[in-house]
């Protein structure tokens, strides 16, 4: 590219990453023999006027940890790796991994201007979620795996610390089939506290029953079983 060309070229970015309210922007490592990414700053003016070709910006809903962000940045990032594959081949962009879990989805400098790319972030800018039947589909995965690995432990720690109820008076298979059954009744609430985690609330059902009437539940649930056999 030209060198006034080139100019031009910058010049354009720098006023498409100015028009932004809440970009960060990345580059290379100062260390010598490093290939990290380091986080420079926010599209401040400032930076904007160091703004080059070796760097890569990121969108406030392009990131996200254990304890930030949600399945909405989740599916965000999960439609680049998606749509734009070619651009990680080539290292155009890249996700930074860090602490608890975290991901962040850094774009180069280099194909800001593409329409496509252009289009998304701009979008980002008035509505958070770029392609809804993703985010959906992805929060409820992860909600059905969250049933089992954790709400299900949950459920039997409420039954023996709060409840009182010996589960060894059960099968494991028999308890879990009634947990899955009053799950599928509606039987319990999940919060979705923090974005990526769920928890359940199990007192929107059991808190009406003492622990025997639990007891007879499961038990008329397994009885129910036995007879759907014969």
């Amino acid at each position: 590219m030209k060198t006034k060309n080139k100019i031009f070229f910058i010049n354009q970015i720098k006023s498409y990453v100015h028009s932004f309210y809440d970009l960060t922007i990345y580059g290379p490592s100062e260390f010598q023999f490093s290939d990290s990414i380091r986080y420079i700053g926010t599209n401040s003016i400032q930076n904007i006027e160091k703004l080059n070709l070796g760097q890569f910006i990121s969108h406030s809903n392009l990131s996200f940890s254990d304890y930030s962000g949600s399945f909405v940045d989740v599916s965000n990032i999960r439609y680049f790796e998606k749509h734009f594959k070619g651009y990680f081949d080539e290292e155009l962009m890249i996700i930074e991994y860090g602490q608890y879990s975290s991901e962040t989805l850094l774009i180069s400098t280099k194909i800001l201007l593409e329409p496509e790319i252009q289009s998304i972030l701009k979008g980002l800018e008035d509505y958070s979620i770029i392609d809804e039947e993703l985010w959906s589909h992805l929060e409820h995965e992860a909600q059905n795996e969250a049933i089992v690995d954790h709400i299900y432990d949950d459920f039997c720690r409420y039954l023996e610390n709060d409840r009182h109820i010996d589960l060894e008076y059960f099968s494991d298979d028999l308890l879990l089939d009634f947990f899955l059954n009053c799950w599928s009744m509606g039987s319990f609430e999940v919060e979705n506290e923090n974005g990526l985690n769920f928890y359940s609330t199990h007192e929107t059902y059991f808190n009406k029953l003492n622990s025997l009437e639990i007891i007879e539940e499961v038990e008329k649930f397994a009885q129910g079983k036995t007879n759907e056999k014969h």
